[in-house]
């Protein structure tokens, strides 16, 4: 995890006397403040500056080095328009010109100045229009608590809790239908219900516990932005008040088919969906409700489908999790279903029984959900047209380009060569196009296809290695309108999607 920079409201500022130049430091720090007294080689006088608020300008000197410049605040000296800040950091420079509003170098908003640096003797800046400020803002109010709270592990939901590691939202105590994260069944039971402490690390704008609920998804990995459980005790932290009203009553359950509604695309979000039914609030009912189920299993529908799509005819080195035409349909159903529960991001390894009892309390059944949409299957579908071809070209990529049908070997010494015309046919509009494609990167070394690559075999053998996709066939022709049907029909016959061909420099191609 990148550090954040430290924020703070108290600076003071050395001024190099007799220069436009000064360095910064943290109001009252001895410690940063010795750090930075050792960097200065000049004669400086110093000043107290309780407002940190600054224009910026970056500009790039002689050198090529970025230099920082400061301006307009109440409390610098008045000799000179601007300062040049002497221990700017200078690999800040790409992030603040990306992130904040400005104009060659001159920022819009004012700035604030932060601490950025191993031993924050370096520092930075950040602006209220830049989107790490909040964090920033955030991690300013914790050092501060931090320093001046008492710990305590008795948490009131909504008020914010600061440790040397993390920040809470604390959104209050609920139950899982597990027992542990990472080693449980599905519980069902109102005696079996685990209690745990909900949080987010982070606000976005919300102003209630409830609001919180009802508009985040739950989290399936540490890194996102979605509600995080506690497991046990909560930690020891410090109390930093109140954030959030807690003002309606907390009923989860009632909230489901609102909060899944919400979610604009249901397959990709499907973890966090299965994760949100894993819990309840004290005294909601064990049982799913029928209009859930009904939601449910139109989106394990849609799940089961996207998990063909993703492996159907692939290759796996587990036979278990390999799917696709060569199996009987019974065969088929039973990996699928395995594919698809091992598709749902959980750390349970228990997820199997898991999630099977899951679906079953949701009167969910995978075995015949899994036969309907196999028989539905049909991958002719995907190709009804040169439009569909191309909206699941990735698709028919990771199908039909094996070295066998997608490479052509024409080096002058081999003597089982494979030609384009062994691939895509003697007398076809594609292979005559490819041909020309390749032919015409030879000459201007690759400039207009994916990838051209000379290499060196022996001191008089030069191989060629070049790639082109069905994206640059398209832009030979000027684009997919200038497409004649006979090649689109061609295209889709042989499954074109790219071709990686080897051959010898001065050999002739076929």
């Amino acid at each position: 995890m990148n550090k954040i920079p430290k924020l703070v409201t108290d600076l003071v500022a050395f001024v190099v006397i007799g220069k436009e130049q000064l360095y910064l430091a943290i109001l009252n720090d001895k410690k940063e403040i010795s750090r930075v007294k050792k960097k200065i080689g000049s004669s400086v006088y110093e000043t107290k500056i309780p407002s940190n608020k600054f224009n910026l300008r970056l500009d790039i000197n002689s050198c090529g080095e970025v230099e920082a410049f400061i301006s307009n605040n109440e409390r610098l000296p008045k000799k000179t328009e601007e300062y040049k800040v002497m221990n700017f950091d200078e690999s800040t420079a790409s992030k603040l010109l990306l992130e904040g509003k400005n104009d060659h170098g001159l920022f819009v908003e004012s700035v604030e100045v932060c601490f950025s640096g191993e031993y924050n003797e370096l520092v930075s800046f950040i602006s209220k229009d830049m989107p790490s400020y909040q964090l920033t803002v955030d991690e300013m109010i914790r050092s501060f608590f931090l320093d001046s709270g008492k710990k305590t592990k008795k948490w009131i939901p909504g008020n914010r809790y600061d440790n040397s590691d993390t920040t809470f939202y604390y959104l209050g105590t609920f139950l899982s239908r597990k027992e542990d994260p990472s080693t449980s069944d599905f519980h069902n039971t109102s005696d079996q219900l685990t209690p745990v402490g909900l949080y987010v690390n982070q606000l976005k704008g919300e102003k209630s516990i409830e609001e919180v609920l009802k508009t985040r998804y739950f989290s399936v990995n540490e890194d996102d932005d979605g509600i995080k459980v506690i497991w046990g005790n909560n930690p020891s932290c410090i109390d930093s008040g109140k954030y959030l009203e807690n003002n309606t009553p907390i009923t989860l359950s009632s909230w489901y088919l609102d909060n899944i509604n919400n979610i604009p695309e249901k397959v990709t979000h499907s973890s966090e969906i299965f994760t949100l039914l894993n819990y309840l609030s004290e005294g909601d009912s064990l049982e799913y409700s029928t209009e859930l189920s009904v939601l449910m299993k139109d989106i394990v529908r849609d799940c089961l489908k996207k998990t063909i799509y993703d492996n159907w005819n692939l290759y796996k080195a587990a036979g278990d999790y390999e799917i696709g035409s060569k199996y009987k349909p019974s065969e088929n159903e039973e990996k699928l279903i395995k594919l698809f529960i091992d598709s749902i991001k959980d750390s349970n390894i228990h997820k199997d029984s898991y999630y099977s009892k899951f679906f079953i309390s949701l009167n969910i059944d995978l075995e015949k959900l899994s036969s309907e949409v196999l028989k539905d299957w049909n991958e002719d579908e995907l190709s009804y047209t040169f439009e569909d071809y191309l909206k699941n070209i990735e698709y028919f990529s990771l199908r039909y380009s094996t070295v066998n049908h997608s490479t052509a070997f024409q080096r002058s010494t081999d003597s089982d060569i494979i030609t384009i015309e062994d691939l895509f046919g003697n007398d076809t509009e594609l292979t005559k196009s490819l041909l020309q494609i390749v032919n015409n990167a030879r000459l201007d070394y690759g400039i207009n296809i994916t990838s051209y690559e000379e290499v060196k075999i022996t001191r008089t053998d030069t191989m060629i290695v070049a790639r082109i996709t069905i994206k640059d066939l398209i832009n030979f022709f000027g684009g997919e309108n200038n497409l004649s049907e006979k090649i689109k029909n061609e295209i889709m016959d042989k499954k074109f999607s790219r071709l990686i061909i080897y051959f010898n420099k001065d050999s002739e191609l076929k």
